[in-house]
């Protein structure tokens, strides 16, 4: 009967227009979904980043705080060998951690040690190494443990340095083995490292130190 058919009609389309409508919502509600979950991955991923850094920079202050009291105990037990043996760690430790830092700053690449955090948290051991490894030297002449090159003039002490006339060059350029009980100083590394410390207190303008460590360093090795 064509009556009923106009009659059924409507009901028709409007099923259609109810399915197409509940289409159009659920295609709008999956991508809302799609990107609250991954607001909430990317916020997981970020907070795992902050603690890994944080851990990182913890672990990075240690070492160092340990570095300083490894050289400060030998230094009051006279261990010269000892504090020798810390001072080329603090050293190595120190040069690995520099390439690391430089080779990720060239990648662009997130890091929590900068430049700044890396000197201000290397300069308090390099300082102390530097200071216990002089005042080495100074024990170790007057005991007349170590050969006397420069005797005493009008403005120096004794020295097992000697002036640049003294000077045999060369470098080595491989770490050195830790020393034993035979060896009792390597004039080469102590002057490295404490030429090293200047420099760092350079550039972070802690000028009174600085002029400690170069009139204690140019007293003796003059």
């Amino acid at each position: 009967d064509p009556t009923n058919l106009i009659e059924l009609s409507p009901s028709v389309t409007d099923t259609d227009e109810s399915s197409e409508h509940s289409i159009k919502l659920n295609e709008k509600h999956i991508p809302r979904c799609q990107s609250t979950s991954e607001k909430r991955s990317s916020a997981i991923r970020e907070r795992e980043r902050v603690l890994a850094f944080a851990a990182m920079l913890d672990h990075f202050s240690k070492l160092f705080l340990h570095f300083r009291r490894a050289v400060v105990i030998a230094h009051r037990g006279g261990h010269w060998t000892l504090l020798q043996n810390a001072c080329q760690s603090l050293w190595n430790y120190t040069q690995e951690i520099h390439s690391i830092i430089k080779n990720l700053q060239s990648l662009h690449g997130p890091f929590p040690i900068t430049r700044d955090v890396f000197l201000n948290t290397i300069w308090l051991p390099y300082y102390m190494a530097s200071d216990s490894l002089l005042d080495m030297i100074v024990d170790l002449q007057s005991s007349n443990s170590v050969k006397i090159i420069e005797a005493e003039g009008d403005f120096c002490v004794p020295s097992c340095v000697g002036g640049i006339a003294d000077d045999e060059g060369g470098f080595n350029l491989s770490f050195e083995n830790p020393f034993d009980d035979v060896n009792v100083v390597d004039l080469k590394q102590i002057h490295d490292l404490i030429l090293r410390t200047l420099e760092i207190l350079f550039h972070l303008k802690k000028w009174e130190s600085l002029a400690y460590l170069a009139l204690q360093f140019n007293t003796i090795t003059q």
